[in-house]
């Protein structure tokens, strides 16, 4: 009788790090999707003007640090108007429309 024996643990890591991506880029959608409901139904005024700040929403899964960051990107036509509407200014309120549709995310997902 013979046996043999097999080290998997390349395979078992590489199986974690694809299920890893995919869970990244779950939370990537959902906080996305999260973001764009709170633009648009999120607060009495609504954030939405032209819809440039609604279509440059983006977000990007970083693998290497097991992150999703989530915003406009640098460059974009609405980078400037996205911040002044999210921190305010003294002539307007702020509508951190990222930070409150995150935290409405994570309650969903608790409330589960």
């Amino acid at each position: 009788m013979s046996c043999k024996i097999s080290d998997s643990i390349k395979k078992a890591r590489a199986q974690i790090e694809a299920d890893m991506e995919g869970l990244l880029h779950t939370i990537g959608k959902a906080g996305h999707e999260s973001i764009l409901n709170m633009i648009d139904n999120g607060y009495d005024e609504p954030v939405k003007d032209t819809g440039a700040l609604r279509a440059e929403q983006i977000y990007y899964v970083d693998s290497d640090k097991g992150a999703v960051y989530f915003g406009v990107p640098m460059g974009a036509k609405s980078a400037l108007y996205a911040r002044f509407v999210h921190e305010g200014t003294v002539k307007m309120e702020a509508r951190p429309f990222i930070r409150d549709g995150l935290v409405g995310m994570k309650n969903n997902f608790l409330a589960r």
